[in-house]
């Protein structure tokens, strides 16, 4: 479990891999159907939209992610799920799993058995993203809440494969590795797009727009 505050990645044993998100723990708004990118290589992915406050084109968000793990990362298999989540359902999360109080960005689950390490050519979790925070972090670094939300799932895949921020300079890898990652994706693909009914008329970034946090270069 983690989230980019600095909190910790949760390892779940396989054999009670039911999603903590989906389990009923991560509110009580129904989900929207969920969205299901699948691929001949054998990436799967799974988002399911459990709020209704920030409009996130969950589509988009699988398209953005199998462009994270197949070209970007050049994974072979993946099955990840992705929650969006709102304020009430992340401070559940935050508060049953990390013993935080409140909401906050991100939380990682890793359903492969030990964790696995970087270099490993697959992965297995899910990841639950806050969009209010996300919303509350665009306006603090004076960005759009999709840039963080971009960022945030770039965020928990890298956990998922292994990298760790707890310390100064394990964050600082894990943090170049990150920008690097978001670099390379807005070249395929417009963070407006995770915005529901933008996707439609935009699929890269326009020419010098900078809709990433400041000195990131994103």
């Amino acid at each position: 479990m983690s989230n980019t505050g600095g909190g910790r990645r949760l390892r779940v044993d396989p054999g009670r891999r039911s999603s903590a998100a989906g389990a009923g723990s991560c509110g009580d708004t129904p989900a929207e159907t969920p969205e299901i990118e699948d691929s001949p290589g054998g990436l799967r992915v799974e988002v399911s939209n459990r709020q209704r406050k920030v409009p996130v084109d969950g589509r988009q968000v699988g398209r953005l992610l199998r462009l994270l793990l197949g070209e970007a990362l050049g994974l072979k298999r993946a099955h990840l799920s992705v929650c969006l989540l709102d304020d009430a359902a992340m401070a559940r999360l935050n508060e049953t799993y990390v013993h935080h109080e409140g909401p906050t960005d991100v939380i990682t689950f890793d359903y492969r058995e030990g964790g696995p390490p970087i270099g490993r050519d697959d992965l297995w979790g899910e990841i639950c993203v806050g969009v209010e925070e996300a919303q509350r972090q665009a306006r603090r670094y004076g960005t759009r809440w999709p840039a963080e939300v971009a960022r945030y799932l770039v965020h928990g895949v890298l956990h998922l494969l292994g990298y760790d921020d707890q310390r100064p300079a394990a964050r600082l890898r894990m943090k170049r590795e990150e920008d690097r990652l978001l670099r390379q994706l807005r070249r395929r693909f417009a963070w407006e797009n995770l915005r529901r009914g933008a996707g439609r008329t935009r699929r890269t970034a326009p020419r010098g727009a900078r809709n990433g946090r400041p000195g990131s270069g994103l």
